[in-house]
C-alpha cells in the first residue's frame, strides 16, 4: 500500500499522456516509487523533493503551467520504468525527460500566443478601446475548450502565411478530415470560444467589474 503522502502527489492525467494507449495507474507509480527509495516513506519524501526541484525548472524555463509539466514528467518516467527501462541516476533521466517536456510546452505555448493575436485582431478592426482585456478573455476562453479542441484551434491558426494553407492540409490528414470539414470544425470551435467570452464579460458586467468594457468590446467578438 502507497503512503498517504506519495498518494497525495500522485500525477494528474495530462493531456500528452491522454493522447497514448498508455495510462499512468497506482502500480506503475508505485514502481516509480521504488525507483526513488524500497522504503515507502522515504519514497514519498524524495518524490515530493524532485517534484518540487521539477516545478522550479519548468518555471524557470517560462513554462505556465510547471504543475502540469511536473506530472507529464514524472508520468512519463513512470512508463519507462513499468516498460523494462534500468535507471543508474534518477535525476539525470528526470531532467532530461523535463527538458523535453519543457521543448513541447514552450511551443505549444508559442502556437497558443499566435493564435491569440490572430484572433484578437478583431480590437484593431473594430476599434476595441480594450486590447488587454479581450485578450485576456480569449486566452481564458481557450483554456475552456475541449483539449482535443483547443490543440486543433491552436494548430489552426499557429500560422497566418503563405503556408498556411499546405499546413491546415496537412492538420485535416493528420485528424482524417477534409479541408472542408476542418474548416467546419474549426469554425464551431471559434462560436464555442465566443459563447465562452460573451459569458465572461456578462459575468463581469453584473459583478461591476468591467465599467464600460461591455459596450466596446462585445462589438469586436462578431469578427472572432
Amino acid at each position: 500500500m502507497l503512503p498517504q503522502s506519495a498518494i497525495v502527489a500522485f500525477p494528474q492525467a495530462t493531456e500528452s499522456a491522454a493522447t497514448t494507449d498508455w495510462t499512468l495507474t497506482p502500480k506503475s507509480f508505485e514502481l516509480l516509487l521504488k525507483e526513488l527509495h524500497d522504503n515507502p516513506d522515504e519514497a514519498a519524501r524524495r518524490y515530493v523533493l524532485v517534484y518540487g526541484k521539477l516545478m522550479r525548472y519548468f518555471d524557470w524555463r517560462g513554462c505556465k503551467m510547471p504543475d502540469s509539466d511536473a506530472d507529464e514528467t514524472m508520468t512519463r518516467i513512470a512508463r519507462r520504468i513499468e516498460q523494462g527501462a534500468k535507471i543508474t541516476n534518477f535525476h539525470g533521466f528526470m531532467f532530461g525527460v523535463a527538458k523535453m517536456v519543457a521543448k513541447e510546452a514552450l511551443r505549444d505555448q508559442e502556437k497558443q500566443q499566435k493564435t491569440l493575436i490572430f484572433l484578437s485582431k478583431a480590437e484593431a478592426d473594430h476599434g476595441c478601446m480594450y486590447p488587454e482585456y479581450l485578450f485576456e478573455r480569449l486566452e481564458a476562453g481557450l483554456l475552456k475548450l475541449p483539449p482535443d479542441g483547443r490543440r486543433l484551434l491552436i494548430s489552426y491558426y499557429a500560422t497566418t502565411d503563405d503556408n498556411n494553407i499546405k499546413l491546415r492540409r496537412e492538420l485535416a490528414q493528420r485528424e482524417g478530415i477534409s479541408l472542408n470539414a476542418l474548416r467546419v470544425r474549426v469554425h464551431r470551435l471559434r462560436d464555442l470560444l465566443r459563447a465562452y467570452i460573451e459569458a465572461d464579460l456578462d459575468d463581469d458586467r453584473q459583478l461591476d467589474l468591467t465599467p464600460g468594457h461591455d459596450t466596446v468590446v462585445r462589438p469586436a467578438l462578431f469578427a472572432i
